[in-house]
């Protein structure tokens, strides 16, 4: 995203972000602004009105997604006088078979091209215009299905990055305001033990956060480990070489069940040294140090 004419909140913490979450441009076969606008028009529309966020959630297309992004990026826009910080989501307008709209709206990172992705994972031609454009799934099976919980599970780490990233801010603006009170009053050691030990306490987060994400991942590995049922009529079981292969097709069914098992053994082990581990840690010699350097540095 573009950085210039960056206007910061005056107070450290929070803030509100202006965030149009469904717009339609050009590639709508519904929208009705005349006469269509470019999009470097199209995005200053949404600055001169003040917006911080906007997703691009065209009904069953993301073609506007990439000229946007590369609209946004133009010396010329960034020049231009109305020209203010806009972040853009890639999104889309699905219409599923049952005739309702859902929407998806990614990482501001995606392009066109996973739009499209998105559209074809869930059954929905690409090919046809965007008016013609319906899922072959319903509202449930597209909410269910794999490529939509991927984008789910995308917007929800975004967030947590999103969070952390504040709390990161919140917590650095405080330590710069208190090292230069230390440093008045030559307290600048009490600073630099806290400082090491915040780093310490973020080194050890990760490393649990690791193991935890980890477990989540095995977890969700074995739930897609399913054998699939042999169609009805393609064996008989009475003759003796197509029972010879369907004995093959159960040990690889027992293969499935039993990595699935293991898998499953592997995540519960894994989530368990994790909260564990974590419960060591508030216990542990090392949790009190950080205590009693917090509470001297608190002092100040």
């Amino acid at each position: 995203m573009a950085n210039s004419k960056l206007n910061p909140s005056r107070y450290p913490g929070a803030r509100w972000w202006k965030f149009d979450f469904h717009t339609h441009t050009p590639a709508s076969h519904d929208y009705r602004d005349k006469p269509t606008p470019s999009p470097r028009a199209w995005l200053l529309d949404f600055m001169r009105a003040g917006i911080d966020c906007v997703a691009v959630t065209d009904h069953n297309t993301g073609e506007w997604v990439d000229k946007l992004k590369t609209a946004l990026e133009e010396p010329e826009l960034q020049s231009h006088s109305d020209f203010r910080e806009l972040h853009l989501f890639p999104g889309v307008e699905i219409t599923a078979n049952c005739g309702t709209h859902i929407l998806a709206i990614m990482d501001p990172s995606k392009s066109s091209k996973d739009i499209q992705t998105l559209l074809g994972a869930i059954g929905c031609s690409t090919n046809a215009p965007s008016s013609e454009r319906i899922s072959i799934k319903s509202a449930l099976e597209v909410i269910k299905s794999d490529a939509f919980t991927d984008v789910r599970r995308q917007r929800r780490d975004e967030f947590r990055k999103i969070k952390g990233r504040a709390k990161a801010d919140i917590d650095l603006t405080d330590t710069k305001r208190k090292l230069d009170a230390f440093n008045r009053t030559g307290h600048a050691s009490s600073l630099q033990a806290q400082r090491h030990s915040e780093q310490q306490q973020k080194e050890l987060t990760r490393q649990l956060a690791v193991v935890l994400e980890a477990s989540e991942f095995i977890s969700q590995t074995s739930s897609r480990l399913l054998a699939e049922d042999i169609p009805e009529g393609i064996f008989d079981s009475e003759r003796p070489e197509d029972a010879a292969a369907m004995h093959i097709i159960d040990r690889l069914h027992d293969a499935l069940s039993n990595a699935k098992d293991e898998l499953d053994q592997i995540a519960t082990k894994l989530a368990a040294a994790h909260e564990h581990r974590a419960a060591d840690l508030n216990n542990s010699l090392w949790h009190e140090r950080v205590e009693q350097i917090r509470k001297s540095y608190n002092s100040f």
